[in-house]
């Protein structure tokens, strides 16, 4: 197969776009309780269980009480 039908077929990874330095409008929710949470889950996940307990419990005790569904997948975990 030549190579120009190859590449239309599988173009490969697309580039993001230049970041300005601001954060998306979504991403706002998202803050440091949050990503302690995910990466506690992670780090359970891939075995190292005490530390992973240890964020989410850190996590929990930072979300303020109006995050419910946020405190409550933390506390699931």
């Amino acid at each position: 197969m030549p190579i120009n039908l190859q590449r239309q077929r599988h173009p490969g990874p697309r580039r993001l776009p230049a970041r300005d330095g601001t954060e998306p409008d979504w991403l706002g929710f998202y803050g440091e309780s949050d990503l302690m949470s995910d990466i506690g889950q992670c780090l359970r996940d891939t075995g190292r269980p005490r530390q992973g307990v240890a964020l989410p419990e850190r996590a929990l005790g930072t979300l303020p009480e109006h995050r419910v569904t946020a405190r409550a997948k933390t506390q699931s975990e």
